[in-house]
């Protein structure tokens, strides 16, 4: 009984203390037809047959796609929390993240329009590029004006109240009551994904740093650098936030560890680890106690193989 008042207790608290964030982007297509008439050297049917060619051979456009994607999965995953409901790209977000989130929001998106005026920069010669690449495949009507191209891009982003909207209930109590249910129900389901999610990101970390600390097979030291700088900048981040998004679940289970290793990150940084041997073995040791720790949390660890929402 007392499971079950304190996990309707974690429902209303979500409820009252977090929104839906939901994140999407738009960009022009990057690949044409080619006449399946003209594949030579298959016996498939020919309408069985779907050939493809690269429109644009544009870094400009992959550094768009490579920020996106950092955006998405490299940040807004790592401060908010999956759902199991709703569509693609929506989050789970306390309310005490959202002046922090939003304005990392806000820089992300000023970045992502330097990247698309610098794609569009680059739209023309890219094109003529593609005219001697493509050569007879070149097909004029697959690329759009610069205008209409450059409209091709956007990114947005919105906040929504998690629970069915009041106003239906005036509408169509019936519908209303329904939803209402289902919505429950899924919320069930919702926390124990949030949990999951909160253990393997936390897990992946500490599994992170110990391979990072520990030689290699033949005895080498790993190279540090910039790349570990900034895995340890996100290590950082998902230790600082989860107070909030652990807090929202009353996943009190995994904050000591967490705690645990936010202090072991104190004085981190690639410049030491590299250059101080008995340090970099000192901070092995205690990660991989951490390490233990989470792996003793079967009921977590077992469900990893979980396939989180995109």
């Amino acid at each position: 009984m007392a499971a079950k008042k304190q996990f309707q207790s974690e429902k209303m608290n979500i409820l009252q203390n977090a929104v839906l964030v939901g994140l999407h982007f738009k960009e022009p297509g990057n690949t044409g037809r080619i006449d399946s008439e003209k594949v030579t050297g298959t016996d498939a049917e020919l309408r069985s047959v779907r050939v493809t060619k690269m429109l644009l051979d544009s870094w400009e456009f992959q550094a768009i796609k490579s920020h996106r994607a950092t955006w998405r999965n490299g940040y807004l995953r790592h401060v908010a929390l999956p759902v199991a409901f709703g569509a693609p790209g929506m989050f789970v977000l306390p309310l005490t993240l959202l002046g922090k989130v939003e304005a990392a929001m806000l820089k992300f998106q000023q970045r992502d329009t330097e990247l698309i005026e610098r794609v569009c920069a680059a739209y023309e010669e890219r094109k003529e590029e593609a005219k001697i690449r493509l050569k007879s495949e070149y097909d004029e009507s697959d690329y759009p004006s610069p205008e209409t191209f450059r409209a091709s891009f956007r990114s947005w982003w919105w906040y929504a109240s998690m629970a069915p909207s009041e106003s239906l209930k005036e509408f169509d109590a019936v519908l209303y009551q329904r939803e209402r249910k289902k919505f429950y129900e899924e919320l069930d389901e919702t926390i124990e994904k949030m949990k999951v999610a909160l253990y393997s990101n936390c897990a992946d970390l500490v599994e992170w740093m110990v391979s990072k600390l520990s030689d290699t097979d033949d005895g080498k030291q790993k190279v540090f650098g910039k790349p570990f700088d900034a895995k340890l900048e996100k290590m950082k981040e998902f230790m600082d936030t989860f107070k909030d998004r652990g807090g929202l679940i009353g996943f009190t289970e995994l904050a000591p560890l967490v705690d645990q290793a936010k202090g072991l990150l104190t004085g981190i940084s690639s410049e030491r680890v590299k250059n101080n041997e008995s340090f970099r073995n000192e901070m092995k040791k205690k990660f991989e106690t951490v390490k233990s720790k989470l792996h003793s949390m079967v009921e977590y660890k077992a469900s990893r193989s979980i396939i989180l929402d995109e």
